[in-house]
């Protein structure tokens, strides 16, 4: 395995750590802004919850589920999908937009709003800032994954070696084999990431920069992203640590893949992948989720967060006895998905 620290010294700015550790990092001074959507338990509705342990939102009913999360600057963006189906942008805790529509992707740049939405009576899709149409989506795009840079729009093409910007299909030179589906595409200026299964072979591969590439054997990719002109590539390591008798069982370590080295994230999170990265002012935070139950932890650069605890609803407490004085930690309530925004 290659040592990601072999490389730390010229990343420091960007990843803000020393190699990886089991041991929670203290909350520095200046807390960011950093947005944690959770799964709740059982009887609650979805929430989200900051660093301080505050609540910060909360989705109107059970049946309700927080999509996805955004952050930039003092603001914060929500999408949830309410019980009835229909989708609804939350900005800061209110309303902004409910649709009937299917939003497929959902992302926030220079307080513009952007969204991949289909319109299953029609039978269209459509690009959409602000929430106003502004590239009808047609032919075989993957639009369950884009990219948004300075308001131009990214999205892979099913099967083709090619990819979908503003409208375009523009071929993507150096791309070996066809894709059959996508885990992360993203565009920032020239540079270019895409992680993608391989539709003749069905073996996951990424392409960066004009250069396909294969994975190590055993990994397995969730997503990818560009931060500060580097790539990131997200998942598990699927090894052999140990079974019951004879038998040695296969499990996942979250597993991270930057600029080509790679480096696991804990050795002691068996069954969990790499979900999400986001970044702010050169700083990483990764969220990783367990395979197997709701724990979910946070990383800042490569070291554990210490996160805060909050206290259980009075209605529900009887059922969760066991977490001590009535609270529990946000890593026992299935994070989903995360935001960073500007310090406070």
């Amino acid at each position: 395995m290659k040592k990601l620290y072999i490389i730390l010294l010229g990343l420091l700015a960007l990843s803000s750590c020393t190699t990886g550790t089991d041991e929670p990092l203290p909350l520095p001074e200046v807390k960011p802004n950093l947005y944690m959507a959770t799964e709740g338990l059982t009887g609650c509705p979805e929430t989200i919850y900051n660093l301080y342990g505050d609540t910060v939102y909360q989705c109107e009913d059970a049946e309700s589920s927080i999509s996805s999360l955004v952050a930039e600057g003092l603001d914060w963006y929500a999408l949830i999908i309410r019980g009835d189906g229909a989708y609804n942008v939350v900005k800061n805790g209110k309303s902004i937009y409910l649709t009937g529509e299917t939003i497929h992707c959902f992302t926030v740049e220079n307080g513009s709003i952007y969204t991949v939405q289909e319109n299953k009576v029609s039978n269209t899709t459509w690009v959409c800032k602000d929430f106003e149409r502004i590239h009808e989506v047609v032919g075989a795009v993957l639009y369950n994954n884009f990219s948004v840079d300075h308001g131009n729009v990214t999205m892979a093409i099913y099967y083709e070696p090619e990819y979908w910007y503003n409208g375009e299909f523009i071929p993507i030179e150096g791309l070996e084999g066809r894709i059959e589906k996508v885990y992360g595409i993203d565009k920032k200026g020239d540079d270019m990431l895409i992680t993608y299964q391989d539709n003749n072979t069905g073996t996951d591969m990424y392409w960066w920069n004009g250069v396909t590439h294969e994975f190590p054997e055993g990994f397995i990719p969730t997503t990818s992203c560009i931060a500060k002109g580097h790539y990131f590539v997200l998942g598990r390591m699927m090894t052999t640590l140990g079974g019951h008798g004879s038998q040695w069982l296969p499990h996942g370590l979250p597993w991270l893949i930057m600029d080509g080295y790679e480096e696991v994230l804990s050795t002691k999170t068996i069954d969990f992948e790499a979900a999400q990265l986001v970044e702010l002012d050169g700083t990483t935070y990764i969220l990783v989720k367990s395979l197997r139950g709701a724990t979910s932890y946070i990383f800042r650069g490569f070291q554990l967060l210490d996160l805060p605890t909050v206290e259980i609803p009075d209605k529900i407490k009887p059922y969760y006895s066991y977490y001590k004085d009535g609270k529990v930690n946000l890593s026992d309530m299935g994070i989903k998905c995360i935001a960073v925004g500007a310090n406070q």
